[in-house]
């Protein structure tokens, strides 16, 4: 489990986040929402340890991930930045197979099948044998999706999770294909018990994709739990300075749908 205690990350004199506290199990999904600047890059940053906290507490299966080794911390969890750019011309297949590289255990044969499978997860097979700088924005960032999906499955034992961090990795995708990134994560975290946090844009869809939300405002909780709780006008227009609606989603048991009010 990913457990995180009251902290707070301070740069150049600033502080970005204060008394910040969440929880994620393996199966589940943690969406982070809020306006531009809230903090939620930095969040994930630390979470990822990235970033040191300068106060609380970060722990991955009971360990202290600000204490961890950088290699120690590429075989237990993944990182998606926003922005993920490559300045080389390599194929497709290299580009993923790099998620393998803190296992170096695995043979040829066990990386190119873990390559395949993250392709067919990331919808990317179809241009698996071009040049990955020849390819649109939304075909790199799917590209880069199953780099990270190599490198949380890679040498998996059955019950041994691992954690995945997205930074708004539905950015460049077209409606389809991030409908088929939060179907993927929902997958990935219901049969490989991967504890996943996603930073998303979309409010409505991280009510329908995850089990938790966290929203931020100005480096402050604004709310936290399930998206029915997280979700209210007051909570939203503290996140978002934006009025809104919150009704029932017509066609989900359970679930709400976001109206703002222009």
């Amino acid at each position: 489990m990913l457990q995180v205690d009251q902290i707070a990350v301070a740069r150049d004199g600033r502080t970005l986040l204060r008394n910040v506290s969440v929880d994620v199990a393996p199966g589940q999904i943690l969406g982070i929402l809020g306006a531009n600047g809230a903090g939620k890059s930095t969040l994930l940053a630390t979470l990822a340890g990235e970033f040191p906290a300068a106060s609380g507490r970060i722990l991955w299966q009971s360990k202290d991930v600000q204490q961890m080794s950088t290699a120690a911390l590429a075989r237990c969890r993944a990182v998606l930045p926003q922005a993920a750019t490559l300045a080389f011309d390599l194929d497709v297949r290299e580009v993923v197979a790099a998620g393998a590289y803190p296992f170096a255990e695995l043979t040829p044969a066990a990386v190119a099948d873990l390559v395949e499978q993250a392709l067919k997860l990331a919808d990317a097979s179809d241009y698996a044998e071009r040049s990955y700088l020849h390819l649109s924005g939304g075909e790199q960032q799917r590209v880069h999706l199953a780099r990270v999906l190599v490198q949380v499955l890679a040498a998996r034992q059955a019950d041994e999770p691992r954690l995945l961090l997205l930074d708004e990795p539905t950015a460049n995708l077209d409606p389809r294909h991030q409908l088929l990134l939060l179907r993927t994560l929902r997958l990935l975290a219901d049969t490989r018990a991967l504890a996943i946090v996603v930073i998303l844009h979309d409010v409505n869809l991280a009510a329908s994709a995850c089990d938790q939300l966290l929203l931020l405002a100005q480096g402050r909780v604004v709310a936290y739990g399930a998206p029915r709780a997280a979700l209210t006008p007051e909570h939203l227009q503290a996140a978002y300075d934006t009025s809104a609606r919150v009704i029932e989603h017509p066609d989900t048991d359970g679930r709400v749908l976001v109206l703002f009010d222009l």
